[in-house]
């Protein structure tokens, strides 16, 4: 009975994997989110107020929440790429945001994955790690401000909860 239920369970685990058995465009395959926001703000503004996000939340106090363990990476004036490792440290989202800027109006460009190449869900930690950077800085009290996303380009982000952390 043991190796019949360990078979079953072996052969769901990887039918969730493959998306079988579900809506193959509710998610992406790999625990990830893409998404873009515009400001009526200067880039430099924008990148200015999402690195220093950034590096006030480097550290581990996170209470109950995902507002901690941010690492910046990379960052010139077009382009910043930080990671988050959440409060578990179990997990660790790697993303990258770009910048670009015409007429008075910025677009920002992110994308963020999951760094384990297993990982299908996340509870939307990969949108919660972008967006609450932008939420963090205030930005999404800019004039200007929107944002464009979707469960079909961003794991989970319908039911995320970008302020309390949900293991996976």
């Amino acid at each position: 009975m043991l190796v019949k239920v360990t078979i079953i369970c072996g052969f769901l685990i990887a039918c969730a994997k493959l998306g079988l058995g579900a809506d193959q465009t509710s998610y992406p395959q790999h625990a990830s989110c893409k998404a873009d926001w515009t400001f009526a703000l200067s880039c430099t503004e924008v990148h200015h107020r999402i690195r220093d996000q950034v590096k006030a939340w480097m550290g581990p106090d996170c209470g109950d929440g995902i507002k901690c363990r941010y690492t910046k990476t990379f960052a010139n004036s077009e382009a910043l790429r930080a990671k988050h490792t959440t409060p578990d440290l179990k997990h660790v989202d790697v993303f990258t945001m770009v910048l670009s800027e015409s007429d008075g109006i910025c677009k920002l460009k992110g994308s963020s994955s999951r760094s384990a190449k297993d990982a299908v869900f996340d509870n939307g930690a990969n949108y919660c790690a972008m967006h609450n950077l932008i939420v963090g800085s205030k930005l999404n009290e800019a004039e200007g401000y929107t944002e464009n996303t979707g469960d079909n380009v961003c794991t989970q982000y319908s039911s995320a909860n970008c302020d309390v952390y949900q293991p996976v």
